[in-house]
């Protein structure tokens, strides 16, 4: 894999990961109500977006796998505290918080909540093939 493409899937995982962090800072952000009045909170999850992608062009991450498991956890754990582990309570909450934070109100909860499990299978697929570049650049290094 040439430097270009391997810097692209850094960038691409990070934004991902972003993308993970900013949906866990505002499902704890809609928590405040004065808050959640006042702002848009979901938009914390453009700017974990922004951030993600921000250090994925300057700083290679060493541990995609393990980096990415935390933050799911992270992310499922937050939800499943703020529902009190209902699942229709889940579904309402990932649903509004994702299509609000996206800017797009007009998205019903359904399609956001398909769109999300997408991009959290994405972000697995791509912390996995980064993870595999790592490991394969590792073993031809050390001949």
């Amino acid at each position: 894999m040439n430097a270009r493409a391997k810097k692209g899937l850094n960038v691409i995982y990070c934004g991902l990961m972003g993308f993970n962090l900013g949906f866990v800072v505002a499902l704890l952000f809609a928590q405040w109500t004065w808050l959640e009045l006042r702002f848009n909170t979901g938009l914390a999850i453009l700017a974990g977006i922004v951030i993600g992608l921000s250090i994925g062009l300057f700083h290679e991450i060493k541990r995609p796998l393990a980096v990415m498991g935390i933050s799911l956890a992270a992310m499922f754990i937050t939800e499943l505290l703020i529902a009190k582990t209902e699942i229709s309570s889940l579904m309402i909450l990932t649903g509004y918080t994702f299509r609000e934070g996206l800017l797009i109100p007009d998205l019903s909860l359904r399609v956001s909540n398909i769109v999300f499990s997408l991009i959290i299978l994405w972000g697995i697929l791509v912390a996995f093939l980064h993870h595999r570049r790592s490991c394969s650049e590792s073993v031809t290094n050390k001949f």
